[in-house]
């Protein structure tokens, strides 16, 4: 059982007005990580995914020191927030790795420059020679969605070129990312993908405008233990 918990954006402050940008702000969105912790650690869920986009550089030493402090392990998924020689310096090892069970291979794929280039994708391609089912943890969407961040420039570079690779392997491939802040399930052939609520604020998904709700926040939990991928979204209010 894992916490699958994204965009993060601690001590970045959202502003108002016309797109997203942040003002800084040592506790913005610190509550609601905290309000998902407590609840991740009250379903007795010990595994922490965390998708990317934990915020400004700043809180990365928070950010590791909570996770730790309560006793979750951690696998770390580079968002475009996310700087891999100030992340290193808390948890050590490559941007790109992948680990195993009985029944998955997990792939983890570095996007935090918001594109896939030719090296990641020669090395993805060679982690996907398994004989295991596997799940995609990264940090953009791969399958389009139906959202004006799309006409904004957020979606990610050479992304249709990763699908293909995703593609052309016989077996299914689960992803799960986060990036749009927004809950959404898409399939193309044997791709399913699952984008997940942000822990900080939300986007609004098919509507022709940027509309930000600052009032939910969330984050998704995945059973994996029967061999089988089951998985849910828990969301909170900041108002209750």
């Amino acid at each position: 059982m894992k916490a699958y918990i994204t965009d993060a954006h601690l001590g970045q402050e959202l502003k108002t007005g016309n797109g997203i940008s942040y003002a800084p702000n040592p506790v913005a969105h610190t509550a609601n990580l905290w309000r998902i912790l407590d609840d991740v650690n009250a379903r007795g869920i010990k595994e922490i995914v965390f998708g990317g986009d934990i915020g400004s550089v700043e809180m990365n030493k928070y950010f590791f020191d909570i996770i730790a402090e309560r006793g979750f392990s951690l696998w770390m998924v580079l968002g475009n927030h996310d700087i891999f020689a100030e992340v290193s310096k808390y948890y050590p090892g490559p941007a790109n790795y992948s680990k195993e069970d009985a029944h998955f291979r997990y792939i983890i794929l570095d996007t935090s420059d918001n594109k896939i280039d030719a090296a990641r994708l020669d090395w993805l391609i060679k982690e996907l020679h398994t004989d295991k089912e596997i799940i995609l943890f990264l940090h953009h969407p791969v399958l389009p969605i139906h959202t004006s961040l799309e006409d904004l420039g957020a979606a990610l570079k050479g992304r249709d070129e990763l699908r293909d690779v995703l593609k052309s392997v016989a077996k299914k491939i689960t992803i799960f990312c986060g990036h749009y802040h927004m809950i959404d399930e898409a399939v193309d052939g044997n791709i399913q993908q699952y984008t997940s609520s942000a822990a900080s604020y939300q986007i609004g998904k098919e509507v022709a405008d940027l509309v930000i709700d600052q009032q939910t926040f969330g984050y998704r939990i995945i059973d994996t233990t029967a061999g089988t991928i089951q998985s849910e979204m828990v969301v909170f209010s900041a108002l209750q």
